[in-house]
């Protein structure tokens, strides 16, 4: 079986691809795994039989394109189902059952958290990076932030613990939506509808 799993919602990056028992896992920084995408995947020209793909939230661009190529790939492939993926649950996946919050970058001194209680999403939003408390372990991809833990680079350890606590989805390709955790603000709207 040939799977493709693609993860631009936060730096860096994540594309990872099994044809049968081989994983080539290619992870690209400073927001550049968009835009490298269709080189990455043009150098593993496979039939996949699984697209993969985080849905946010996250990187706004990052996200966006990310979820456009994994669709388009279903659409070339005639899929009818594409593995969806939550930012949040993504990163949090290897430390599944710890009491932990999870904290990526959003904009403008602002972060996206979730906070999980005994391997279960009780809170998610956006908040200010001073209103992060530190009463729960933190994992942050967000520097400003002091008192963090093992802030792991995404890697296939990610998604095998992903996999094992069924932390995704499979819904047709119509039904896939980019994730985010506030309503659009006028600089996003120029991109489309809001």
């Amino acid at each position: 079986m040939n799977r493709l799993l693609i993860f631009t919602s936060v730096s860096p990056s994540l594309v990872a691809i099994w044809e049968d028992k081989t994983v080539y896992e290619i992870s690209v920084s400073g927001g550049k795994g968009s835009k490298f995408l269709s080189r990455i995947l043009s150098a593993y020209p496979l039939k996949y039989d699984e697209v993969w793909v985080g849905i946010g939230p996250g990187a706004f661009t990052g996200t966006r394109v990310g979820v456009a190529y994994a669709l388009g790939l279903v659409a070339g492939l005639e899929l009818d189902r594409v593995y969806v993926f939550d930012t949040f649950d993504f990163l949090y996946a290897p430390f599944y059952g710890k009491d932990l919050q999870v904290v990526i970058p959003a904009r403008r001194g602002e972060v996206y958290r979730a906070l999980y209680i005994g391997g279960k999403k009780v809170e998610e939003g956006v908040y200010k990076i001073d209103g992060i408390k530190d009463d729960v372990p933190i994992l942050s991809y967000v520097k400003q932030i002091a008192g963090t833990v093992n802030m792991l680079k995404p890697s296939v350890a990610h998604v095998t613990a992903m996999i094992e606590h069924g932390l995704y989805r499979s819904v047709p390709p119509e039904n896939v939506k980019v994730r985010y955790l506030k309503p659009l603000t006028e600089e996003y709207k120029v991109y489309g509808r809001g």
